[in-house]
């Protein structure tokens, strides 16, 4: 029985409890749905970063029509040269068109939608917020390919984001 409790607090409080990923402290979004850890990747030879890979519950890497990413590099990013983000982001997509739009942007972070698209049609879209951190960037990114729901999940996606902050260690 006591186990049993255990674990339902665990669940109950587990969409409250915060994430970190180097300095930064996230939370994932309770939305009537919950999210799983997928993946996690460390680049541990070279220590250069760590990336890790959420889905929503229900899906899998091959059918996920969403996930949200976090990421912690030794790589230190400028956060107002727009060209160098918007250029590592269409590395990513070399046969597609990558734009992106500005948010917000502070002294420690930036917060961005950015889309791809294909023969002018939409394929991708997404929201990322990138924190500059002493020797390292963070990345925290939600994309999606359900376009048909953007205006739907954009105000819950944008407002996840802002919450993610940077904490004194």
């Amino acid at each position: 029985m006591r186990n049993t409790i255990l674990i339902c607090l665990s669940l109950a409080t587990s969409s409250l409890s915060a994430e970190m990923i180097g300095d930064v402290e996230y939370h994932l979004p309770n939305q009537g749905k919950g999210w799983k850890l997928e993946k996690q990747i460390s680049d541990t030879p070279k220590q250069v970063g760590e990336t890790v890979i959420y889905l929503p519950e229900n899906a899998t890497t091959d059918d996920s029509k969403e996930f949200f990413g976090v990421n912690v590099n030794k790589y230190t990013v400028d956060l107002n040269d727009n060209a160098a983000i918007q250029k590592g982001i269409q590395d990513q997509f070399p046969d597609q068109k990558v734009t992106i739009n500005m948010l917000d942007k502070n002294s420690e972070s930036i917060l961005f939608e950015w889309t791809v698209t294909e023969n002018g049609k939409e394929q991708l879209h997404g929201w990322t917020r990138a924190f500059s951190v002493p020797k390292e960037t963070v990345m925290l990114t939600y994309l999606t390919d359900q376009i048909d729901t953007i205006k739907d999940v954009s105000p819950r996606w944008i407002e996840t984001l802002k919450q993610a902050k940077k904490v004194q260690k």
